[in-house]
Formats: structure tokens, C-alpha cells, sequence
């Protein structure tokens, strides 16, 4: 059996839309099953489109990321004797919005920044309808934002 990491950085919660519960139940897991250090990542909102709650189903809302990170600082604070929590959130990529991005991202001292593509050629790489749009072109750019 390979050997387990006492770490897990990547986490989402109710904010995101597509996960349940709150952080501090997810600190506790990650304690009670012998995590040293955890993240609380939750996906930090779509600040490439319009609207306080542009995308609900995949991220948060602009309103709600400010209290999120004070959330995440009193669960970090909570769990203090028990695990080392990071306070993070997962960022959304979008090619030609990184000033847009910057600026969010400077509005909160996060411990970390997790990056991620999940748009590419204006569409979501999980959509399902390739049949419909050649997937080749799309993930090449997706690839070419990665590297």
C-alpha cells in the first residue's frame, strides 16, 4: 500500500455550490482522520462575469468572499491546537482577466492561491457536448494555459 499524505490542501464547502457542508466539519475530519495540515479552499468567485452570483452551481458569490475568509480564519484559529489549517481559495484562470483577477485576489491575505483552468475558448472543459464543438482546439488552449 503506498504510503498516505498527512496533507490535504484542495477542499471545497457549500459556497462553491457543488459541495455540502461547512469548513469546520471538514477541519475536523481532516483532524480525526490524522491530517497535520489542511487548506480551506473553496472556489473564490467568477469576477470575469457580471452579477454578484454570476455561476452558483461552481462559485461562490462576490458577497460572500470577504466572510468566507473570516470564516476560514476563525475555523483556522478553532483547530489551532489540533491542526495546522491554511487559509486558501481556488482561483479561476481566465485568459486575459489577470489584472481583473490580481484585484480580487489582493482584496483578502490568503496563505495560498490555489490556480485553476476550467475555462477554455469561453466554454467549461467538463461541458459534455463535444459533439457539438471540436474538443482538439479547446485543449490545446486549455494545455497552453496550464504550462
Amino acid at each position: 500500500m503506498p504510503p498516505t499524505l498527512p496533507f490535504d490542501y484542495h477542499s471545497h464547502h457549500r459556497r462553491c455550490g457543488h459541495a455540502v457542508g461547512e469548513m469546520d466539519h471538514y477541519a475536523r475530519a481532516a483532524a480525526d482522520a490524522g491530517l497535520t495540515h489542511f487548506g480551506l479552499s473553496d472556489h473564490g468567485p467568477a469576477y470575469w462575469r457580471d452579477g454578484d452570483h454570476a455561476q452558483p452551481a461552481t462559485q461562490m458569490a462576490v458577497s460572500e468572499f470577504p466572510r468566507y475568509a473570516d470564516d476560514a480564519r476563525r475555523v483556522q484559529a478553532a483547530f489551532a491546537d489540533r491542526l495546522d489549517v491554511a487559509v486558501g481559495v481556488e482561483a479561476d484562470w481566465i485568459d486575459g482577466r489577470e489584472d481583473d483577477l490580481g484585484a480580487l485576489l489582493d482584496t483578502i491575505p490568503f496563505d495560498y492561491v490555489l490556480g485553476s483552468v476550467h475555462y477554455s475558448r469561453g466554454r467549461s472543459i467538463f461541458r459534455k457536448d463535444w459533439e457539438e464543438v471540436d474538443p482538439l482546439p479547446v485543449f490545446e488552449d486549455y494545455y497552453r494555459q496550464v504550462a
